[in-house]
């Protein structure tokens, strides 16, 4: 008789669930779906603001929440991607231009268009699907982009007027290679500069860069922009909500400016009403007994 032998141990098997293409474009779907839900309420209120019907507060107010709320769920994307994915892929989708990609490319083959071709050898990217790239921002991508180019230490880019044509300010535009156009003019001449303008301020005893009192979301994303060279996918869409503003208002996008200067000068004038006022009474203590 032999001796028993040890029957072998069990054997473990594990199943690894491959990534799925369709899982993947459908987060990065609700994603910008969310966005532009956002962006259309935010058209909706410039558009009552711009009619007399909402208030400048009330609309900037709105504005820089929807700024912190597309931080929010670009960090909450990001999350949901990694959870969901193999490390080795969710690594590859870590911005703006891999996420946007991964969609434009999933819409363009569903579609049997090529997203490398081009229609002109001048075009930024192909016209064909010009919806889903103006659903996802990218043409506000390319502007930033190539503008990170041009960004140098104690030097603020000026573009020089009617370098990409004429500003219209009587008509939007819907023409994809002229809207790119005025894009870039909005963008290149007229915020941009001055927002690389604020990022070189520094306090001149300790070399630090100056705080600016009631920093909104926009200026606080495009100055670290400047500063790190790097484009986060919330601002992205920021930019293209300020473009959109700037659509909606058209002949009257001074009008936020005056309304804001007019308001400084009256609480001016108030405080020092308030001073002079104060200066002149004279208080009279009585001691009673």
């Amino acid at each position: 008789m032999t001796d028993p032998v040890d029957s072998p141990g069990k054997v473990k098997v594990r199943y690894e669930e491959e990534p799925s293409t369709e899982e993947t474009a459908w987060l990065i779907y609700c994603f910008f779906e969310d966005f532009n839900v956002v962006r259309n309420h935010l058209k909706d209120l410039w558009t009552a603001y711009k009619n007399g019907d909402v208030d400048l507060t009330a609309a900037a107010l709105s504005t820089n929440t929807a700024f912190e709320r597309f931080q929010r769920s670009s960090v909450e994307l990001m999350l949901e991607l990694a959870s969901t994915l193999p490390v080795e892929y969710a690594n590859q989708l870590k911005s703006y231009d891999s996420v946007q990609g991964f969609l434009f490319q999933v819409v363009a083959i569903q579609r049997g268009v090529n997203p490398d071709a081009r229609l002109r050898p001048r075009d930024h990217y192909n016209y064909r699907l010009f919806d889903i790239a103006d659903w996802t921002c990218l043409p506000v991508y390319i502007m930033l982009n190539s503008f990170l180019d041009v960004i140098h230490p104690n030097q603020v880019p000026i573009c020089k007027p009617g370098h990409f044509g004429r500003l219209n300010m009587t008509e939007e535009i819907v023409d994809p290679r002229q809207k790119f156009s005025q894009d870039q003019i909005v963008l290149f001449e007229r915020l941009l500069p001055e927002f690389v303008f604020l990022s070189h301020m520094k306090d001149r005893q300790t070399n630090k860069y100056l705080e600016i009192p009631g920093e909104d979301e926009l200026t606080k994303g495009v100055l670290k922009m400047v500063r790190t060279k790097e484009i986060p996918v919330w601002l992205v869409l920021a930019f293209q909500v300020q473009l959109d503003i700037h659509y909606t208002l058209l002949g009257n996008t001074s009008r936020p400016q005056a309304e804001l200067s007019t308001a400084a000068i009256r609480t001016v004038n108030s405080l020092r009403s308030y001073l002079v006022s104060y200066s002149i009474i004279q208080i009279h203590y009585c001691h009673l007994t």
